[in-house]
């Protein structure tokens, strides 16, 4: 496909993040923007869990499912990429101060976005792009509770492209964007 050289590009720099010989703790901050949303055997690599786990400052952004109609993949594979995406590049992530997650299309129900299992003692800023918030507490999204959660520590919330959940666009959300504010007060 025409996305080949990208999908191979990402492949070599992840990979070489990975694998570099040099000690991961000298590197704080990683910017990955655009990024295929293609399951990639480096994810569960011990090296990038090292890496992931040095980092600071963390921003990733992704492609969404609709954004590259070209690419060959399908709904399953990219929920799959969100779910790992979950477990291996945010999970690992402690020590972050600052993370920035987000996509070209809404995430969070489906693709999974596991807000509920991650956990930050130290994060100040926040930037979520495209990430779905739940009006209805039944999709277990927990980006809400992710922010309350991180209350004491954040300095900075940013909310970009951000949704709440209505599974009837027809009918009012059970929660309004005045319930969500309320909790952060």
């Amino acid at each position: 496909t025409d996305w080949e050289p990208y999908d191979t590009f990402q492949r070599v720099v992840l990979e070489a993040l990975a694998r570099n010989t040099y000690p991961h703790s000298s590197l704080r901050s990683l910017r990955l923007r655009f990024v295929l949303p293609i399951l990639i055997d480096v994810y569960s690599d011990s090296g990038f869990k090292a890496l992931i786990q040095s980092l600071h400052t963390l921003d990733f952004f992704a492609f969404g499912h609709d954004g590259i109609k070209e690419f060959s993949y399908r709904q399953p594979q990219f929920e799959e990429f969100w779910t790992a995406a979950s477990t291996y590049v945010f999970t690992p992530a402690f020590a972050l101060r600052s993370l920035s997650i987000g996509a070209t299309e809404i995430i969070g129900s489906s693709p999974p976005l596991a807000l509920t299992e991650m956990s930050f003692p130290l994060l100040e800023a926040l930037k979520l792009d495209y990430v779905l918030f739940d009006g209805y507490h039944i999709n277990e999204v927990g980006t809400e509770d992710f922010i309350v959660r991180h209350g004491r520590s954040l300095r900075r919330l940013e909310l970009v492209h951000c949704m709440v959940f209505v599974d009837d666009l027809d009918a009012r959300p059970q929660r309004l964007w005045t319930d969500v504010w309320a909790r952060f007060e």
